[in-house]
Protein backbone atom coordinates (compact mmCIF):
# COMPACT_ATOMS: atom_id res chain seq x y z
CA UNK A 1 0.00 0.00 0.00
CA UNK A 2 1.37 3.40 -1.02
CA UNK A 3 1.30 5.89 1.87
CA UNK A 4 2.91 8.76 -0.02
CA UNK A 5 1.02 12.03 0.10
CA UNK A 6 0.42 13.78 -3.19
CA UNK A 7 1.80 17.34 -3.65
CA UNK A 8 -1.78 18.59 -3.83
CA UNK A 9 -2.61 17.09 -0.43
CA UNK A 10 0.59 18.52 1.04
CA UNK A 11 -0.42 21.96 -0.19
CA UNK A 12 -3.89 21.84 1.32
CA UNK A 13 -2.83 22.83 4.88
CA UNK A 14 -0.92 25.79 3.43
CA UNK A 15 -3.98 26.83 1.44
CA UNK A 16 -6.04 26.73 4.61
CA UNK A 17 -3.46 28.86 6.45
CA UNK A 18 -3.49 31.44 3.67
CA UNK A 19 -7.28 31.53 3.61
CA UNK A 20 -7.36 32.04 7.38
CA UNK A 21 -4.82 34.87 7.12
CA UNK A 22 -6.82 36.59 4.39
CA UNK A 23 -10.11 36.19 6.27
CA UNK A 24 -8.65 37.46 9.54
CA UNK A 25 -7.03 40.42 7.84
CA UNK A 26 -10.21 41.35 6.01
CA UNK A 27 -12.33 41.11 9.16
CA UNK A 28 -9.92 43.20 11.22
CA UNK A 29 -9.63 45.84 8.52
CA UNK A 30 -13.41 46.00 8.13
CA UNK A 31 -13.87 46.44 11.88
CA UNK A 32 -11.37 49.29 12.02
CA UNK A 33 -12.81 50.91 8.89
CA UNK A 34 -16.30 50.82 10.41
CA UNK A 35 -14.96 52.47 13.56
CA UNK A 36 -13.40 55.18 11.43
CA UNK A 37 -16.66 55.81 9.60
CA UNK A 38 -18.42 56.44 12.91
CA UNK A 39 -16.06 59.31 13.66
CA UNK A 40 -14.14 60.16 10.49
CA UNK A 41 -12.85 63.51 11.75
CA UNK A 42 -11.81 62.44 15.25
CA UNK A 43 -8.37 63.44 16.43
CA UNK A 44 -6.20 60.60 17.71
CA UNK A 45 -3.54 61.98 19.99
CA UNK A 46 -0.13 60.35 20.53
CA UNK A 47 -1.17 58.96 23.92
CA UNK A 48 -3.93 56.93 22.26
CA UNK A 49 -1.52 55.41 19.77
CA UNK A 50 1.28 54.25 22.04
CA UNK A 51 2.52 50.68 21.37
CA UNK A 52 1.35 48.10 23.86
CA UNK A 53 4.82 46.87 24.81
CA UNK A 54 7.40 49.28 26.18
CA UNK A 55 10.16 47.52 24.25
CA UNK A 56 8.61 48.50 20.91
CA UNK A 57 10.28 51.40 19.17
CA UNK A 58 8.27 54.61 18.95
CA UNK A 59 6.17 54.95 15.87
CA UNK A 60 5.35 58.16 14.09
CA UNK A 61 1.94 59.08 12.67
CA UNK A 62 2.07 62.42 10.87
CA UNK A 63 -1.40 63.17 9.46
CA UNK A 64 -2.17 66.17 7.31
CA UNK A 65 -5.66 67.41 6.37
CA UNK A 66 -8.78 65.69 7.66
CA UNK A 67 -10.71 62.44 7.71
CA UNK A 68 -7.70 60.25 8.36
CA UNK A 69 -7.68 56.96 10.21
CA UNK A 70 -4.30 55.38 10.99
CA UNK A 71 -4.02 53.22 14.10
CA UNK A 72 -1.03 51.04 14.95
CA UNK A 73 -1.32 47.88 17.08
CA UNK A 74 1.85 46.19 18.32
CA UNK A 75 2.25 43.14 20.55
CA UNK A 76 5.38 41.49 21.95
CA UNK A 77 8.58 43.50 21.40
CA UNK A 78 11.16 45.11 19.14
CA UNK A 79 8.83 46.46 16.45
CA UNK A 80 9.03 49.66 14.42
CA UNK A 81 6.06 51.28 12.70
CA UNK A 82 5.52 54.45 10.68
CA UNK A 83 2.21 55.63 9.23
CA UNK A 84 2.10 58.86 7.20
CA UNK A 85 -1.13 60.18 5.70
CA UNK A 86 -1.59 63.29 3.56
CA UNK A 87 -5.01 64.07 2.13
CA UNK A 88 -8.55 63.18 3.15
CA UNK A 89 -10.40 60.06 4.26
CA UNK A 90 -7.40 57.74 4.01
CA UNK A 91 -7.52 54.60 6.16
CA UNK A 92 -4.59 52.57 7.43
CA UNK A 93 -4.10 49.78 9.93
CA UNK A 94 -0.70 48.37 10.87
CA UNK A 95 -0.89 45.31 13.14
CA UNK A 96 2.31 43.57 14.28
CA UNK A 97 2.92 40.62 16.60
CA UNK A 98 6.07 38.66 17.30
CA UNK A 99 9.64 39.95 17.31
CA UNK A 100 11.36 42.80 15.45
CA UNK A 101 8.82 43.56 12.76
CA UNK A 102 9.07 46.70 10.64
CA UNK A 103 6.03 48.26 9.01
CA UNK A 104 5.49 51.46 7.06
CA UNK A 105 2.38 52.83 5.36
CA UNK A 106 2.43 56.06 3.34
CA UNK A 107 -0.77 57.48 1.85
CA UNK A 108 -1.01 60.59 -0.31
CA UNK A 109 -4.38 61.49 -1.78
CA UNK A 110 -7.95 60.64 -0.89
CA UNK A 111 -9.95 57.57 0.12
CA UNK A 112 -7.01 55.18 0.05
CA UNK A 113 -7.09 52.07 2.26
CA UNK A 114 -4.14 50.00 3.47
CA UNK A 115 -3.99 47.09 5.88
CA UNK A 116 -0.82 45.29 7.00
CA UNK A 117 -0.58 42.37 9.42
CA UNK A 118 2.67 40.68 10.44
CA UNK A 119 3.31 37.76 12.76
CA UNK A 120 6.53 35.89 13.39
CA UNK A 121 9.97 37.48 13.40
CA UNK A 122 11.99 40.05 11.44
CA UNK A 123 9.39 40.63 8.74
CA UNK A 124 9.12 43.83 6.71
CA UNK A 125 6.15 45.48 5.00
CA UNK A 126 6.14 48.77 3.09
CA UNK A 127 2.99 50.15 1.42
CA UNK A 128 3.05 53.37 -0.60
CA UNK A 129 -0.13 54.82 -2.09
CA UNK A 130 -0.30 58.01 -4.15
CA UNK A 131 -3.63 58.86 -5.73
CA UNK A 132 -7.23 58.09 -4.85
CA UNK A 133 -9.30 55.00 -4.02
CA UNK A 134 -6.37 52.59 -3.92
CA UNK A 135 -6.57 49.46 -1.74
CA UNK A 136 -3.73 47.31 -0.40
CA UNK A 137 -3.76 44.31 1.91
CA UNK A 138 -0.52 42.67 3.08
CA UNK A 139 -0.48 39.76 5.52
CA UNK A 140 2.49 37.57 6.36
CA UNK A 141 3.44 35.01 8.96
CA UNK A 142 6.91 33.57 9.31
CA UNK A 143 10.51 34.72 9.42
CA UNK A 144 12.36 37.32 7.32
CA UNK A 145 9.59 37.84 4.79
CA UNK A 146 9.14 41.12 2.94
CA UNK A 147 6.27 42.80 1.09
CA UNK A 148 6.70 46.03 -0.88
CA UNK A 149 3.64 47.59 -2.53
CA UNK A 150 3.61 50.83 -4.55
CA UNK A 151 0.38 52.16 -6.04
CA UNK A 152 0.35 55.32 -8.13
CA UNK A 153 -2.98 56.11 -9.72
CA UNK A 154 -6.67 55.58 -9.12
CA UNK A 155 -8.61 52.54 -7.98
CA UNK A 156 -5.75 50.04 -7.88
CA UNK A 157 -6.06 46.98 -5.64
CA UNK A 158 -3.43 44.59 -4.29
CA UNK A 159 -3.66 41.64 -1.91
CA UNK A 160 -0.52 39.77 -0.81
CA UNK A 161 -0.45 36.86 1.65
CA UNK A 162 2.75 35.02 2.58
CA UNK A 163 3.43 32.21 5.04
CA UNK A 164 6.94 30.83 5.38
CA UNK A 165 10.58 31.89 5.47
CA UNK A 166 12.53 34.42 3.38
CA UNK A 167 9.74 35.14 0.92
CA UNK A 168 9.78 38.37 -1.08
CA UNK A 169 7.01 40.15 -2.96
CA UNK A 170 7.24 43.46 -4.83
CA UNK A 171 4.15 44.99 -6.46
CA UNK A 172 4.23 48.18 -8.53
CA UNK A 173 1.06 49.59 -10.07
CA UNK A 174 1.23 52.66 -12.33
CA UNK A 175 -2.18 53.54 -13.71
CA UNK A 176 -5.81 52.97 -12.86
CA UNK A 177 -8.03 50.05 -11.86
CA UNK A 178 -5.27 47.44 -11.84
CA UNK A 179 -5.57 44.25 -9.77
CA UNK A 180 -2.94 41.97 -8.20
CA UNK A 181 -3.42 38.89 -6.03
CA UNK A 182 -0.37 37.04 -4.64
CA UNK A 183 -0.38 33.97 -2.38
CA UNK A 184 2.79 32.07 -1.60
CA UNK A 185 4.17 29.65 0.95
CA UNK A 186 7.48 28.43 -0.46
CA UNK A 187 10.73 29.07 1.42
CA UNK A 188 12.92 31.55 -0.41
CA UNK A 189 10.37 32.31 -3.12
CA UNK A 190 10.03 35.69 -4.78
CA UNK A 191 7.41 37.56 -6.80
CA UNK A 192 7.73 40.78 -8.78
CA UNK A 193 4.68 42.27 -10.53
CA UNK A 194 4.73 45.57 -12.41
CA UNK A 195 1.58 46.94 -14.03
CA UNK A 196 1.54 49.92 -16.36
CA UNK A 197 -1.65 51.41 -17.77
CA UNK A 198 -5.24 50.60 -16.87
CA UNK A 199 -7.43 47.58 -16.09
CA UNK A 200 -4.63 45.00 -15.83
CA UNK A 201 -5.05 41.85 -13.73
CA UNK A 202 -2.37 39.53 -12.31
CA UNK A 203 -2.60 36.51 -10.00
CA UNK A 204 0.36 34.56 -8.63
CA UNK A 205 0.04 31.42 -6.48
CA UNK A 206 3.10 29.50 -5.24
CA UNK A 207 2.87 26.56 -2.84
Amino acid sequence: MNNKTSPLMQALPVCRILRVLVAAAALKFTAFAMSADLAPHSELGPSELEPKAAANRAHSIPQIDSGYFGPVAQEDYGHSAVVTQTGMYNRALLDQQGVQQFGRITQIGQDNAAFANQAGAVNNVDIYQSGDFNYALAAQNGVRNAIDVSQLGLGNATAVVQAGVAERTMIQQFGNNNRVDVQQAVTGSGVVVRQYGNNNTARVVQF
